[in-house]
Order: structure tokens, then C-alpha cells, then sequence
């Protein structure tokens, strides 16, 4: 009996360090930030201009559900999040989240009609399991092809990144 349990024991270490050896895999984790096309009241309603007479009264929330506005589109729940490595291969994808919105608290929607509508923000969080590690940077890439990529080491992928486009 015990000369089975150390095979057991025995397999089981190899198999760790076999694992170990096709290299390790991290998570990469970040959000991206952009105004929102309608912001969200208290109530959880959406706001549009359409029959609200009384903007001063429309108190905005954050947390929210919200979309981004216009000149964002690319940018939405489940756009894929692209990592290409430094000879630009792609090494893992990942995709948004839903819209979470943001830096709205305290706000009118009179308020964020008169300020240009870049005060209430909405953002999209993502995680791309499985990347390969040992990489010197990474290059990040969301929406469409106009928006580039930008580069990050490992360690910031691990810590999350958080990217803002609109202000």
C-alpha cells in the first residue's frame, strides 16, 4: 500500500514540473473609459431629451448600465481586446464587458447637457485569461483600427491598466 501512494505522490510531481515547463500563463486585466451617449438617472432610467421638460430635476447615478456615445460605437460589450506580443503576433483575446457608468454622481442631466456631455463616462472592464508570460511588452489593441495600440509590460497587464478616450 505504501509503495502505491509514493508512485502516486511520485506522478503527481512529475506531472507539476512537466506542466512548469511549457511556460507560464497570466491574466491581463483593464478597463477603457468613454463619455456615454445617455447617462443614467437615479431611478436606473436612461435619459434622452425626448418628453424630459425638467432637466435640473433628472439626478444622474454611477454604476449604471450605459452605451458609449456616438464616435465610440467600435467601443461596446464584447469588442474584442487583442495582446500582441513584440514581433506582433497575437498571443490572447479577450472582449469588454458591459458598460458600468461613471463620474456621474452629483450631476443634473441639465448639468451634463450644458458641460458638453463629457461629464458622465461609461466603462468597460475586460480579462484575457492564458497569456503567455516572459514577454518584454505587450501591445493592446480595442475597436476599430484607428484607435492604434499601446504598449505595457507584463507586470502592468497583471496589475490592470485603465485606458480613457473623450477627455
Amino acid at each position: 500500500m505504501l509503495k502505491i501512494i509514493h508512485s502516486v505522490v511520485l506522478a503527481s510531481v512529475l506531472s507539476l514540473g512537466l506542466a512548469g515547463c511549457s511556460g507560464s500563463t497570466f491574466t491581463a486585466i483593464g478597463s477603457i473609459t468613454v463619455p456615454v451617449k445617455y447617462p443614467v438617472t437615479k431611478d436606473g432610467n436612461l435619459v434622452s431629451s425626448a418628453g424630459n421638460t425638467d432637466f435640473d430635476t433628472i439626478q444622474l447615478e454611477d454604476g449604471g448600465p450605459c452605451k458609449a456615445a456616438s464616435g465610440y460605437d467600435d467601443i461596446s460589450a464584447g469588442s474584442q481586446v487583442t495582446l500582441t506580443n513584440g514581433s506582433g503576433e497575437v498571443v490572447a483575446t479577450g472582449n469588454l464587458g458591459n458598460g458600468m457608468q461613471s463620474n456621474s454622481e452629483g450631476w443634473s442631466y441639465a448639468n451634463w447637457l450644458r458641460v458638453g456631455k463629457g461629464v458622465a463616462m461609461c466603462s468597460f472592464s475586460f480579462q484575457i485569461t492564458d497569456v503567455p508570460g516572459g514577454g518584454n511588452f505587450y501591445q493592446v489593441s480595442l475597436g476599430n483600427n484607428n484607435r492604434g495600440e499601446i504598449s505595457y509590460s507584463e507586470d502592468e497587464l497583471k496589475a490592470g491598466i485603465a485606458l480613457k478616450l473623450g477627455q
